[in-house]
């Protein structure tokens, strides 16, 4: 199901994790640990990262949080938590987005991160699609226990292969009574 959504979509499950606490205090980080949360939605503010709301246990309730500052475990070692160049892969084109979670692709998929060169396991989500934009990303939950946004792309739906053909993108416009490979056309 998909409905036209205007700064924030609603998950349909919530994911229970934590907080990084300097987080909750602009970046403040003699504010050390974590706080318990679920993430419940994501936000689209124009030329901004994707960002979560965030429910903490004791009831108090957090917007525009940063995609880097959740995670569904504890980390153990911080060093090897993925910060936010890795986990939103670009900006927000856009306010409104189409937001959708097809059961088709649920299930576990495999997200390639091209900065490290590592793959890493991760249940499929949600789709975010600035169609305005021309940009969709994935809510996709990383084994690591931390949220990633990336285009389709970077992902192998249904436990696919850990690696890429060379296909192109698709730019050609298809219109009823024309020829439907307009090579270099635009959308």
């Amino acid at each position: 199901m998909s409905f036209e959504a205007f700064v924030d979509a609603e998950l349909s499950s919530p994911i229970g994790g934590f907080v990084r606490r300097s987080a909750l205090y602009n970046g403040d980080t003699s504010f050390e640990g974590y706080e318990p949360c679920s993430f419940f939605a994501i936000a689209s503010y124009k030329n901004r990262a994707p960002t979560l709301k965030l429910l903490l246990d004791d009831g108090s309730l957090f917007s525009f949080m940063p995609v880097d500052s959740f995670t569904s475990v504890l980390p153990l070692d911080e060093t090897a938590a993925f910060d936010m160049e890795d986990l939103a892969y670009k900006n927000c084109p856009d306010y409104a987005f189409a937001f959708s979670s097809p059961k088709f692709l649920r299930g576990k998929i495999n997200c390639y991160f091209v900065r490290r060169d590592v793959w890493l396991e991760a249940e499929y989500i949600a789709s975010l699609d600035w169609h305005r934009g021309n940009l969709i990303m994935h809510i996709c939950h990383l084994e690591n226990g931390q949220i990633a946004l990336l285009p389709s792309h970077k992902i192998k739906f249904h436990d696919g292969a850990r690696e890429f053909k060379p296909y192109r993108k698709i730019t050609s416009v298809w219109e009823v009574g024309s020829n439907a490979w307009e090579s270099g056309s635009k959308v």
